[in-house]
């Protein structure tokens, strides 16, 4: 995900989660495009 420019991270805990959130910094488009990459994963 990182070579397509969506930086994610996992959670510190005992089960480990993708964390994975938009923030102010990012526009519509670039969540569609991180919704689609996920997607893609499946």
């Amino acid at each position: 995900m990182h070579a397509k420019g969506i930086i994610m991270s996992s959670t510190p805990y005992r089960q480990s989660y993708a964390r994975f959130a938009p923030s102010l910094l990012n526009n519509e488009q670039e969540i569609e495009q991180a919704l689609a990459e996920v997607s893609a994963l499946a």
